[in-house]
């Protein structure tokens, strides 16, 4: 078994050690010593004792303090050792905290760039979603207005032939109410509410010659504007409509929406401009 002299508990012995030399120093020195009892204190005597105490117990002591600075010393040695074991422990802590947070940032740069490129990979999408719309859009109208034009014209045809054979009619029906306004002798309004009246009495008893040419006419104005094409366009299918036209067709056309057998078209006739020439 090891002993350690340099510990406490060899200091507190040899304390012990030498407190108990001092009181029996003590006890000898007064039973055993040479005393002359008197009131005058014997100075060589005492410091026969002083110089016992201080030779022995003095050297003990001495050697109880060395221990005790020896231990002193060995205890703050190892509290240095204990700090800086704990230093270069927190040092490694906040070295494995650096790297941690070096992660963190790579990891963090690393997830804003997956997001960039989502966040451009989504524009992408939108944009080339936003221009396939646009391209279906110009191919939707592409194709209504390829359709409304196949319509247009096919009924535009169908018009041609039936105004054709509306030609003799109208121009007879034209003469026929000339002829009439020539024995009618009043003022200018009267005169057109005249006329818009001998017109009625006509087209009723024309109506099986007249009826699919009004109606048919109508159709086209109204297929004009219930389509979705451009305000522009329409009014150049309405020009397109209105060059197949003959003075005597406007004429009659106008007596017509004049008259209460054209009020659900005047306002597309009007809108068009249908009696620009005439």
């Amino acid at each position: 078994m090891k002993v350690d002299i340099f510990s406490e508990k060899t200091a507190r012995i040899l304390s012990f050690i030498g407190l108990l030399m001092i009181v029996l120093g003590a006890i000898f020195f007064i039973i055993f010593g040479d005393w002359e009892f008197s009131l005058t204190l014997s100075e060589e005597k005492v410091g026969q004792f002083g110089d016992f105490v201080g030779g022995v117990v003095g050297t003990i002591l001495a050697f109880v303090g060395v221990i005790l600075y020896y231990i002193a010393l060995t205890e703050q040695r190892k509290d240095i050792d204990i700090n800086r074991e704990t230093l270069l422990t927190q040092v490694k802590a906040l070295d494995q905290q650096i790297k941690e947070f070096k992660a963190q940032t790579e990891e963090l740069q690393e997830t804003r760039k997956v997001y960039e490129e989502q966040t451009n990979l989504y524009r992408e999408q939108t944009n080339y979603y936003q221009q396939q719309v646009k391209e279906l859009k110009n191919q939707t109208k592409v194709n209504s207005l390829q359709q409304f034009n196949s319509e247009f014209y096919s009924l535009l045809n169908v018009f041609i032939s039936i105004k054709k054979d509306c030609e003799g009619p109208i121009s007879k029906l034209l003469d026929i109410l000339k002829d009439r306004l020539k024995t009618k002798d009043d003022t200018i309004c009267n005169r057109h509410s005249i006329l818009i009246e001998e017109y009625t009495k006509l087209y009723y008893n024309n109506t099986s010659s007249l009826s699919v040419y009004f109606k048919t006419f109508y159709r086209l104005l109204k297929m004009i504007e219930d389509s979705s094409i451009e305000a522009e366009r329409k009014q150049r299918y309405a020009k397109t409509l209105r060059s197949q036209l003959s003075e005597n067709e406007l004429l009659l056309l106008y007596y017509d929406y004049c008259s209460v057998l054209g009020e659900k078209v005047r306002l597309l006739a009007i809108k068009y401009n249908l009696f620009k020439h005439l």
